[in-house]
């Protein structure tokens, strides 16, 4: 291919250091129209240096080889041309490089795309985002076959390399990890062993363990007279409630039975006393509920934890691709600088996969 040169300075901007050229072309006409089918194969061919031409493609060339050349350094392809041979404007080598042009173009404009094509996986969606829910960096069971899809390609094209930024989304985020943070706090309480980042569930306010939980951890954060003001506040809610439930309709007066003496009717007040004391309403599950509201929303999330968020995301991703399953060296795969995603919602924040060529 070396002698091929010329033309690809001339539409590609490049010299060809080495490789050879292979074609089966069939070209027909019909009616004025010319018809090709080209199938060509290029073994092992190596661009050399980039040289200025004015009509070459303004393209990363060295993409997209990569994604075409195959684990035997083989690049099989077909390029159908179309042509109208009564246009006075007709040039074959105009027609040939318009092919070529729009080959290159829809490959390192679609890396990803184009792999899919070769190598299948990712449904509608595209290999190159991969999902997280926010606030987590769990990867999904159809974000995992993406990323599959991803290593099996990664292995079939030697000369590619692939980047995992760490993302994350605060909008998105901060909200899921202050809930997080206060759950798992509560639930460590109440003596329940969690895995790192893992998730408790909702906590039950009715659940008769939650209570002294959420005193513990609201203790551990407020001084102890605001957790007393908003328990007592509760409880007088309570009482208030349970007062009016239980006021009896006004009866009529009626004169004390006969033998009663003063001393038996303030022993039996004293009684009644005892017995109101005795039943005197505890904060009800809505405190407790309010309790944890309160401290979710006041938890702080800083930077460093958003940023500690996108690193184990990156790195979701990074184990899945470089681990067994996936077979990748570690040497292909490299995480680049946190970003903040620029099209997260509240159910999705997503990560963005970055091809380029090994040097």
């Amino acid at each position: 291919m070396t002698a091929l040169s010329p033309y690809a300075i001339k539409f590609a901007g490049y010299r060809i250091a080495s490789g050879r050229l292979s074609l089966d072309l069939q070209y027909k006409v019909r009616q004025g129209k010319l018809l090709g089918e080209n199938k060509v194969v290029l073994n092992k061919v190596e661009l050399g240096e980039k040289v200025d031409s004015p009509n070459a493609l303004d393209l990363p060339l060295e993409l997209a080889l990569a994604v075409l050349k195959d684990a035997n350094g083989v690049i099989d392809i077909g390029l159908p041309v179309r042509g109208d041979l009564d246009d006075p404007q007709f040039d074959f080598g105009a027609i040939i490089g318009k092919a070529i042009g729009n080959l290159i173009s829809g490959i390192v404009t679609a890396p990803f795309r184009a792999l899919a094509a070769l190598f299948g996986g990712g449904g509608d969606k595209e290999i190159d985002t991969i999902e997280f829910e926010p606030g987590l960096a769990t990867l999904a069971p159809p974000e995992q076959q993406k990323i599959q899809t991803v290593a099996r390609a990664l292995r079939e094209r030697p000369s590619l390399v692939l980047q995992v930024a760490p993302v994350t989304a605060p909008a998105q985020d901060t909200p899921v990890l202050q809930s997080l943070a206060v759950r798992r706090e509560i639930a460590r309480h109440m003596g329940l062993e969690l895995a790192p980042d893992e998730d408790p569930g909702p906590i039950d306010a009715a659940n008769p363990r939650v209570p002294a939980a959420v005193e513990t951890a609201f203790s551990a954060r407020y001084a102890p007279a605001v957790f007393d003001a908003l328990r007592q506040r509760a409880v007088q809610a309570v009482a208030a409630d349970a007062s009016k439930e239980a006021t009896p309709p006004p009866q009529p007066l009626a004169r004390p039975a006969a033998g009663a003496t003063p001393a038996a009717a303030t022993a039996g007040a004293a009684s009644s006393a005892e017995t109101r004391a005795a039943a005197a309403p505890k904060p009800p599950p809505d405190c407790y509920r309010g309790l944890i509201d309160r401290m979710i929303a006041e938890q702080p999330v800083t930077e460093a934890m958003l940023a500690q968020l996108g690193t184990r995301r990156a790195q979701a991703v990074v184990q899945v691709i470089t681990g067994k399953d996936g077979g990748v060296p570690s040497t292909r795969v490299t995480t680049g600088r946190l970003r903040q995603a620029s099209n997260a919602s509240e159910r999705v924040v997503p990560l963005k996969l970055e091809l380029g060529v090994a040097k």
